[in-house]
Parts: C-alpha cells; structure tokens; sequence
C-alpha cells in the first residue's frame, strides 16, 4: 500500500480533535519571553505529525511537552511573500509584498527587466517587532529575514549570524528569532558537507516513497531522502538551541514556537497553494508546561502570527492587521472558517492564482487559464530532478497525475476534498455533488479579495510607477530634525509612517562595527560552513524614538539618527551637540 505523502490527514493517525483549548486559555505572565524557532520550505514531515520515515526526536519533545496544531497554512507557498506576511501581519497580496522577489539580484533584474525594489507599504504598517521594542522588548533574529522590503533600523535590536537573547538586559523580556537554513530547496540539490559529523542522520533512499503526482524514479527517492535528512539534521540544530535555553533556565518559562516558513521543497510542491506548499508543522510550547500534549485542529494562518505575539506579550494589537490573534489576552473570539493564500510572480514568470481552504475542501481561482501549472524557473532547472522530470515529460513517460502539471492551460475554479484527496489530484469543481461547496467556497474567496484588495490586479511595473509617483527610484524619507527642548532633545521627521532609530555616540566617536560569537544554523553555518563561536563584526542597536520622547544629551555627544518608511530610501545623519 502506498505511503500516503500528508499522514496526517487520514483519519487514525492523530487522536480525534476538538476545539483548541490553549486558544481559549493563556499563561498569565507579564511580558513572557518568546523564541521562534522557524525552518525553511518543508511540510509536516515530523515524525509528531504522523510521518514514521524521519526521526525528529527534539521537535516530538516539544510537541509532547507543548501545542501541536494540525491546521496552520501559510499565506503564500514561497519564502519572500509568505515571510513578509509573517513579519507584517498583512496578506502579501494586499500590501504589494506577493511576487517572488521583489530585491531582485543583477541577473534576475535583466530577467525580468525589473529594478530590486523594496515593496512601499501603507504608512501605518510596519514589522511588528518594533511594536515589541516599543513596549520594552529586546529582539534579535539569526539570521533570515527576505521579507520583500529593507527593514528600518528599529525593527531589530540584532540581526546577525551572532543575535542571541543573551545579549538581552538584565531582566527584560526578549522575542528572539533563531532560523534553520538547512532544509531550503537548495539543500536538496547536493548533500551537505556537514553530514560528514553527522551520518547517522542520512535516510536511506529505499526508505522512502514518492507521491504519485511525482515519478517513482531512484533520482527522486534520493532527492526525497536529502530533503529528509535535511529534516533530522535540521531537527538536531533545533535540540542544539534547546539544550542552550535548558542550560540557561530558560525553556520552562518562555513561549517556544516551532514552524516552517513555507511548505515544500520537491518540485510541483514550494511555490504551491496546494497542500502540499502551504501547510506547515506548528508547535507552541507554554510557559509552565501548561497545555502539555494538547492537539488543536483549528484553522489558523501565518498572517496570524504577528497579532498572536503582540497579544502574549500584552501589546496592543494595531487595528490595521489583517491576521488574527489565537493566543493571550487578544485571542480572536470567533475561530477562522478559512485560511487564503496567494501565487503571483515566480522569479522571471508570472502566475496568479488564489486559494481558500477550510477544514475539508480547498478551492482554487486561477486567474491566468492561458499558461500551464508549471512555471519554467531557472533556478528550479538547475535541480538534478526537476530535469529528469522534464525530460520524462519530453519522452511521454509521466502518469496522468504528472502530466497534469504540464497541461498547455488550466481550469478557471479547481476543487478538492483535502481529507479525502490528501495529494489533491482529483478536481471536483465540475461535480454536481459538489455544487453547494464550491458556491460557499467561491463566495468566501471574493468576500476575502474584496475585504483586503488584491493588488495583482495592477501590472507589476504599473505599481512602482504608483510608489514611486512616476520616478526611476524609490522616494526618499525626509531628513529626520532635531529639536531642543525642556529637558534635552526631540526628534521629528516629515514622512508619514516612517520609523526612527537613533544611536548616542561620545565626543569623536564614529559609528562602528563591535564583535560578537556566532551563535546560527542559518545561511553561514549552511553555505559557508563557519563554525559556531567565531567572532564576527555586527552592527550595535539603534534605540526606538517614540514619539514626543525627550533624548537627554550631553554638550559634545553625538547622536546619530536613522529614518525609514518601508519602502522609501532611508535618511541618515548625525547632530553634534554643542
């Protein structure tokens, strides 16, 4: 009997599931330290949802010792929007942050015939850890961030290969972001190197076994096994950071979160609104143990994310965000009935399609019926796999289910029963037995769309022109002042929604770099090997200005400010006070 690729989705597996009591309950604990732990491009391959194939004995501990929840999705298929949605708290196709990239690279720019641009967001929106600084938070992130715009200055305390919660004062709180590079898609294409101290983590190719809508080839069972392997050793750097919060008499009292930023990584799977590319595993571990082997099957997305910190950390929620929050003191009254997600721009290629899902059923609105499924990228051809799936399709060797990938065109509306149709290869969109749903589902994607807008509907090159009032580049933050009053000094800047940050500096001294321990499994740990505990050069903080704050200085400091509205270029300078 075939594996099924979703485990768990079939009934069996996972104990049968009610509403989520964690959501309705919180840890009451004023300003609780939270720590991410994200991972990149994978489904719930985890051995605590069900999939037997990989051993991830640290991330079922804290499924075991925490939340599991079954149902998180997020809001795009592919790093860049679905991070920025994570960041902002606001669907990626209502901002402007939904092609994959927007900080294009020289090649990609002669590509697309785009510039590198960072998305220009409404004034009032911002990353949503500023509001955590604001409220007394350290924040650090290790590293990743790919969130389709130049963050400000204030958004991050730290953010470095070396960002630690360590560095945090004595006694403030801290929400602290540790990312785990190696499961990208990237990974998959040659075997890490750091394999050779860890060979125990290698799964064996014959372990292993291919959806049906990927060719059963002993190519991609080793392409599926590198992805899995990735797993166990990403599931290792996760026991490492662990460890350093047990060692540290943290993990008992914090928040821990675990999840991917996206689903994937095999061809026909990242970049997907299917299942299969936005469905993420998601674990919360509780202060105090509270809510310990909980499993909670309700709906949520990664838009909710941003709100759901803010509410733990018992900071105000902005009206302006689109997601909801599902813990603390702001949890959401009434639960999700849908989660929607977006594919627009791949790289050099363009799509559009939309998707809404409930607990069954996921309905698809393709809005460019004119150009296949697949998306002829010229990073994914560089995937040993992905070549010997084109050329099985160039020979005539693929089943029905594959070939579908590479129809000329593709229907207006797809449906599916997810619980009974895990790998979504029977579209029942067409079937009168299916009527009453496909209206329900077809009405909630154009009361979503109408609620939140879609800004695909604007040529690419049309929005910049919008942004950017007509101009070749992004405009400019106004020059922030400084202003003398009672007391010390206050800062303002003319530009609507822009952030402030500013550094103190002594007589003489000129902003510079300070050295710090590597502390990351994130991109350099991956691509360039370096070894943990190196010293490398970081930036140091710039502080938040609050608005109407008064700076104390001293005559012959220096302060050194920073504005940014996201988007614009940012504006720098330094007032020497006399």
């Amino acid at each position: 009997m075939r594996m099924n690729y979703f485990p768990y989705l079939l009934g069996g597996v996972l104990p049968a599931l009610s509403s989520c009591q964690a959501a309705q309950e919180t840890v009451e604990e004023q300003q609780p330290n939270i720590i991410w732990i994200t991972c990149e491009d994978i489904s719930p391959f985890i051995g605590a949802f069900g999939y037997d194939v990989v051993s991830t004995p640290n991330i079922d501990q804290l499924a075991r010792e925490g939340v599991k929840f079954t149902n998180m999705f997020t809001c795009a298929g592919v790093s860049s929007p679905s991070r920025a949605g994570i960041i902002t708290g606001m669907y990626p196709t209502s901002v402007g942050t939904h092609h994959m990239r927007t900080l294009l690279s020289a090649d990609q720019q002669k590509r697309t015939g785009l510039p590198a641009y960072s998305a220009v967001l409404p004034e009032e929106v911002r990353a949503f850890p500023e509001y955590l600084r604001r409220a007394g938070y350290f924040t650090s992130n290790n590293q990743k961030t790919d969130y389709q715009f130049e963050e400000p200055v204030t958004v991050w305390n730290e953010c470095s290969a070396a960002a630690d919660y360590s560095h945090a004062a004595e006694g403030q709180p801290f929400f602290s972001v540790y990312n785990l590079f190696i499961t990208h898609e990237s990974q998959t294409m040659v075997q890490s190197k750091h394999f050779e101290q860890h060979p125990e983590l290698l799964v064996d190719p014959s372990k292993v076994e291919l959806p049906p809508y990927l060719p059963d080839t002993e190519l991609g069972k080793e392409t599926m096994a590198r992805m899995l392997s990735n797993v166990q050793l990403m599931d290792w750097c996760l026991g490492q950071i662990i460890q350093r919060l047990k060692d540290d008499g943290l993990y008992d009292n914090s928040y821990i979160f675990f999840f991917s930023d996206h689903g994937g990584n095999l061809p026909w799977t990242k970049r997907e609104v299917l299942e299969r590319g936005i469905h993420i595993p998601f674990v919360v571990k509780f202060p105090k143990g509270a809510h310990a082997g909980e499993v909670c099957d309700d709906l949520t997305s990664s838009v909710d994310l941003a709100p759901t910190v803010l509410s733990l950390a018992g900071v105000e929620i902005p009206e302006h965000l689109q997601g909801q929050a599902f813990l603390g003191s702001q949890a959401a009254k009434t639960k999700r009935q849908y989660v929607f997600a977006g594919r627009d721009r791949m790289d050099e290629h363009y799509d559009r399609v939309r998707s809404v899902r409930d607990k069954q059923f996921r309905y698809l609105r393709n809005f460019m019926t004119d150009r296949p499924k697949y998306m002829d990228l010229q990073y994914r051809r560089t995937m040993p796999y992905m070549q010997e799936i084109l050329d099985l399709h160039q020979q005539g060797k693929l089943n029905e289910y594959q070939e579908e990938w590479f129809k000329p065109t593709k229907p207006a509306e797809e449906l599916y029963d997810v619980l009974n149709d895990p790998d979504e290869l029977h579209n029942i969109a067409d079937d009168p037995a299916y009527a009453d749903k496909l209206t329900e589902l077809r009405g909630a994607m154009d009361g979503w769309l109408d609620q939140v807008g879609d800004m695909a509907a604007i040529p690419e090159k049309e929005m910049l022109r919008q942004w950017w009032n007509g101009a070749d580049t992004p405009p400019a933050t106004a020059m922030p002042e400084l202003v003398k009053v009672e007391g010390g000094y206050q800062l303002t800047c003319a530009t609507k929604g822009a952030s402030v940050g500013y550094k103190i500096l002594e007589a003489g001294e000129e902003p510079h770099k300070v050295k710090q321990p590597q502390q990351s499994y994130c991109m350099m740990w991956v691509f360039a090997m370096m070894p943990n505990g190196r010293e490398v050069e970081v930036d140091t903080p710039w502080e938040v200005y609050n608005e109407g704050e008064t700076i104390a200085l001293q005559p012959g400091q220096r302060l050194m400010v920073n504005a940014k509205r996201i988007g614009y270029q940012p504006a720098e300078k330094i007032f020497d006070i006399e």
